[in-house]
Formats: C-alpha cells, sequence, structure tokens
C-alpha cells in the first residue's frame, strides 16, 4: 500500500463522479494549474474550466471535464465541486 495517498471526492449537482484514493489531482485555477498531492497545506480554489486529471491509487489515469467549480483542500481530503461539460 502506498502512503502517499489521499481521499478524494468530486461532485457534480447531478452526481458523484469520482471517489476514492489517489496519489495526486490536477485542475486549472483561476490563476493556472495546480496539483494536488498527499500532505497539502489547506486550500480554497476556484476552478476554471478544462480537465481534472485524476491519479488513482492502483488504475490509470482519469480525465474529466469541468466548465468550472471549487476545490477544497482539508488535511488528507480534498474534494471538487464541479459543474460538467
Amino acid at each position: 500500500m502506498k502512503h502517499n495517498l489521499f481521499d478524494l471526492l468530486v461532485l457534480s449537482p447531478e452526481k458523484e463522479l469520482f471517489s476514492g484514493k489517489v496519489e495526486s489531482v490536477a485542475a486549472r485555477a483561476l490563476d493556472g494549474e495546480i496539483g494536488i498531492f498527499a500532505r497539502h497545506a489547506p486550500l480554497l480554489s476556484i476552478l476554471r474550466s478544462g480537465q481534472i486529471k485524476i491519479v488513482p491509487d492502483i488504475a490509470p489515469a482519469v480525465n474529466i471535464p469541468i466548465s468550472g467549480g471549487v476545490l477544497h483542500v482539508e488535511k488528507d481530503l480534498v474534494q471538487l465541486f464541479v459543474t460538467t461539460t
């Protein structure tokens, strides 16, 4: 089991898009591309349209297209509340 993992939850108004342990997640914030890894500092950021790139624990990378949203980082939990394209 890898030690550098965190819980990720990606929600749209319609449904849960992703939930699980991941190595990293990247998205396009207002100030540019942002990458989140385990033990990241607490953060709240607005997301722009683009792709969320998720690198899960044991599966291939997942890309989710979004039209915007909010990213929230707290301890070992990252939540993305997004609208999909």
